[in-house]
């Protein structure tokens, strides 16, 4: 599926609906195109790496200087 196919659909629904785009629920059901389907694009990575120690020590100390205590 591309960009260009999606904005096909968009426009040929819209002409079936007398110009009208339709809601997101129906554009679905009517061409199987959902609202999370990429559009020529890749997704983004979902990143499951934490900070480390170091970076989580220096955050904090950088939050008890800037609250002028330790929260």
């Amino acid at each position: 599926m591309n960009k260009q196919h999606i904005l096909k659909e968009i426009k040929r629904t819209a002409e079936e609906n007398g110009g009208l785009p339709l809601g997101l629920d129906r554009f679905s059901l009517e061409t199987g195109i959902r609202y999370n389907d990429e559009a020529g694009l890749s997704p983004n990575k979902f990143v499951t790496e934490g900070y480390g120690e170091e970076v989580l020590t220096e955050k904090y100390a950088a939050l008890v200087r800037e609250l002028g205590r330790v929260p």
